[in-house]
């Protein structure tokens, strides 16, 4: 393993420990750990340490092109359009109120260039893996003028992150009404038997006074489960508290039809016509 992985600059390194020098088997899926063969192998994910650390080393790697355009040929499309890539999250907080992620992921949104600029039709989400099938443009440019996202980020905000945040929210409250339901059946069967230790320490103080500061303890105790009882139902009310998280603008890719030739470095600005290979301003 190279050894920034191991480093302790990292953040992932103070936050979950160092990753192990070597691994003999990692894998990504958690049936494999079931076969007789890969019994050994490592589950890695988030929240693995070597997991955490190849993630925040990519990223600092990656940094440069942060935000960035680059451009691609889609030999089935008749028109140029553009494929925001976006970083989504939704927030949450756990029992003590301490802020988390509860969902991340990557989506791409698809901008049809052709469609008005308030159609419902000009935003779409299309799958994470829709570049895979599509070449580098074999006469990019060096630089690309800025193209700004804000569109496609307002859109995404509004539909898909909007339904994330119901599903998540959804689960969560089903997640905090089982939780609910043991903890009070819990706590009732935690409650009644300190009671009966209090009123049966009260009914021997009576006549054995010596009982007086057993007595005393017993109701503190019983105090003290009150408490706990109200702090646990208030931690579950936190798990139901689920936010928008920020988007973050991966990157950009322009994706021109086949027999587009030469691209120049404002196209990344600007707004083509239904024809294919004559961009025009935006708002043309």
């Amino acid at each position: 393993m190279l050894a920034d992985l191991r480093s302790d600059r990292l953040h992932s390194t103070r936050r979950l420990g160092k990753a192990e020098p070597a691994y003999r088997k990692v894998t990504f899926d958690k049936k494999q750990l079931d076969t007789d063969q890969h019994f050994d192998a490592h589950l890695i994910g988030p929240g693995h340490p070597l997991y955490a650390a190849v993630d925040e080393r990519l990223n600092e790697n990656l940094s440069e092109v942060l935000g960035g355009t680059a451009v691609y040929v889609d030999e089935a499309t008749e028109s140029p359009y553009r494929l925001h890539l976006l970083e989504i999250g939704i927030r949450g907080q756990n029992t003590k109120g301490e802020q988390q992620t509860l969902h991340g992921e990557m989506v791409i949104v698809r901008e049809n260039l052709t469609a008005p600029v308030s159609s419902a039709e000009r935003f779409a989400v299309v799958p994470a893996d829709c570049l895979i099938d599509l070449p580098a443009h074999p006469q990019s440019p060096s630089s690309i003028e800025p193209i700004d996202p804000s569109a496609a980020t307002d859109f995404v905000r509004s539909t898909y992150q909007m339904e994330l945040r119901g599903r998540c929210l959804e689960e969560r409250r089903h997640f905090v009404e089982v939780c609910r339901s043991y903890l009070e059946e819990s706590f009732k069967a935690r409650r009644n038997a300190a009671q009966d230790r209090v009123m049966l320490l009260r009914a021997r103080e009576t006549t054995a006074p010596e009982v007086a500061l057993a007595r005393q303890r017993a109701e503190n105790d019983y105090q003290d489960l009150e408490r706990t009882h109200r702090e646990r139902l208030a931690g579950l009310d936190r798990l139901t508290v689920v936010r928008h998280g920020p988007v973050r603008h991966l990157g950009t890719a322009l994706v021109f039809p086949k027999g587009v030739d030469s691209v120049s470095p404002g196209m990344g600005s600007r707004r083509p016509r239904s024809t294919v290979a004559t961009p025009i301003r935006e708002g043309s």
